[in-house]
C-alpha cells in the first residue's frame, strides 16, 4: 500500500491518523454515554462522522477501541492530578487538591469518569491487564506523595500506602459521584481533610 499518497496537501498516515483520533474521542462519547456492552461499531462510527470501513482500518474490535479509549482517558486524568500539586508542599495538602482535581475532573467528563471506574471492568482477562497496569501507576504516584514525608519506604509499604489512598479515593469518588443529594465538592474536601489530617501523620510515624 502506497502510504505517501496526498490528497489535497495531507498524506495518506496523516489522514489515517486523523481518523483514528476522531474514532479515539467518539469512543469516549459513545462509551462513556451507552457503556461498552451498550455501545456498537456502527454507533462510534456514525458519532466520529465516519463509516464502518474506516473503523476497521484503526480496530479490529470495540474491545481494541476500548483499550485505547481507556489509556486516552487515564493518560488525560494522570496529568490533570500531576498539575493539580505544583503549588503544594505538604504531603496531605497534595493529596486533597489531588482529591478535589478528580472530582472536578470526574464532574466535567462524565463520560471519561464512567469509562475509568465503570466500563472498564470485567471485560476480557486482556483489559484488566491494562487496568492492572495503569493501577500500579496510579498507586506508585500516589505513595510519590508521601515519599518524603515519611522517609524510604520498602516496596511493600509503598504498595500498601499507595493502594490505600487510591482505593479510598476512588471508592468516595464514586459514592459521590452516584449520590444525587451529594454535598458540595468543598464541604468533601473538608470532612476529608479533618479525617486525613489526624489519621495520615500517625501511620506515617509508624512506618
Amino acid at each position: 500500500m502506497n502510504t505517501s499518497r496526498t490528497y489535497r496537501g495531507v498524506g495518506q498516515d496523516q489522514r489515517v491518523a486523523a481518523r483514528r483520533s476522531r474514532l479515539i474521542d467518539a469512543g469516549i462519547t459513545v462509551l462513556g454515554s451507552r457503556g461498552f456492552r451498550g455501545a456498537t461499531i456502527g454507533a462510534v462510527a456514525t458519532e466520529a462522522g465516519l463509516t464502518k470501513r474506516y473503523f476497521y482500518e484503526s480496530f479490529e474490535t470495540l474491545e481494541d477501541l476500548l483499550a485505547e479509549v481507556y489509556t486516552t482517558v487515564v493518560e488525560d486524568l494522570r496529568s490533570h492530578l500531576s498539575d493539580a500539586v505544583t503549588t503544594q508542599s505538604n504531603a496531605v495538602d497534595k493529596l486533597l487538591v489531588q482529591l478535589d482535581a478528580y472530582l472536578a475532573w470526574s464532574e466535567k467528563y462524565p463520560e471519561r469518569a464512567r469509562i475509568q471506574l465503570v466500563e472498564i471492568r470485567g471485560v476480557s482477562p486482556r483489559v484488566d491487564q491494562i487496568t492492572r497496569k495503569w493501577n500500579r501507576q496510579f498507586i506508585s504516584d500516589a505513595a510519590d506523595l508521601f515519599e518524603l514525608e515519611a522517609g524510604a519506604l520498602t516496596p511493600g509499604q509503598r504498595t500498601f500506602l499507595g493502594a490505600f489512598l487510591v482505593g479510598g479515593g476512588l471508592k468516595l469518588s464514586g459514592l459521590w459521584l452516584a449520590d444525587p443529594d451529594r454535598p458540595a465538592r468543598d464541604e468533601l474536601i473538608a470532612d476529608a481533610r479533618m479525617v486525613l489530617s489526624q489519621v495520615l501523620p500517625r501511620m506515617l510515624q509508624q512506618i
